[in-house]
């Protein structure tokens, strides 16, 4: 995207945390930018004023990115004041360092985000590890999310048996070539080697539940929020667009 930006004349900058700024994702999806790298929530809200009210070129593009919203979702939930207070911190420095400083900049805000999150249970926390009866009858333990696991049986006879009293009551059951047919990882061919990874089942929760296999040598703690499903609340996310 920044490339064909690039070769419109627009000139594009990415806003990003320190700490994922070289990491090859970042330099996978932000190819072509250049980058500011900040430390905490308000630093970013400042490089973006100082950027906009700087500004040096007819047309420019920033993308910033937040994680603190999503990681007090997954640790308190995101019904809880823990979540209400990191997003009133948002607004807060949105509100004095750009609405308010950076008026009558001919600027586009947009606000959005790339999932929702719902609130998961304690007692809807599954821990398939001791499950050995479907750990037998698969080539591997589940992977991919806990909210969208990725199956790789040893037979299909009865594996949908298996999986509809595993998880039926909770989840949907989508065979992964038709989850390609119907673009659930998106419109353009997916890559062989991915293709592999996703087994011949996907297990994608309707409702406020998480599976998980527990590694001996992971001490993993279940998320009281988290995305991946199929509710609402997971796959809605608000989309604000507001002219400076």
């Amino acid at each position: 995207m920044y490339h064909e930006l690039s070769e419109r004349g627009v000139y594009t900058c990415v806003v990003t945390p320190n700490y994922l700024a070289n990491t090859v994702l970042s330099k996978t999806l932000y190819n072509g930018a250049e980058r500011i790298k900040f430390n905490q929530l308000s630093d970013m809200f400042v490089s973006l004023r100082k950027s906009l009210l700087g500004r040096k070129r007819e047309r420019e593009f920033y993308f910033a990115y937040w994680n603190g919203v999503d990681a007090i979702a997954h640790k308190y939930g995101s019904t809880s004041e823990e979540y209400d207070a990191e997003l009133n911190s948002v607004f807060y420095l949105l509100n004095n360092e750009l609405l308010e400083r950076c008026r009558n900049t001919d600027t586009a805000l947009i606000i959005t985000a790339d999932h929702g999150h719902v609130y998961i249970p304690q007692e809807n926390f599954h821990d398939l590890s001791s499950d050995t009866q479907l750990l037998s009858a698969l080539n591997v333990p589940p992977t991919g999310d806990s909210r969208a696991l990725f199956i790789h049986p040893r037979a299909a006879d009865d594996i949908d048996r298996l999986l509809a009293d595993r998880f039926g009551s909770t989840s949907q059951i989508v065979d992964s070539d038709d989850a390609l047919r119907n673009n659930f990882f998106g419109q353009t061919e997916v890559e062989q080697k991915v293709r592999w990874r996703l087994g011949q089942k996907i297990i994608l929760p309707y409702k406020p539940h998480s599976y998980v296999f527990r590694y001996p040598t992971y001490d993993y703690k279940p998320l009281l929020g988290n995305h991946g499903g199929l509710t609402l609340d997971e796959l809605l996310v608000p989309l604000v667009v507001y002219e400076l």
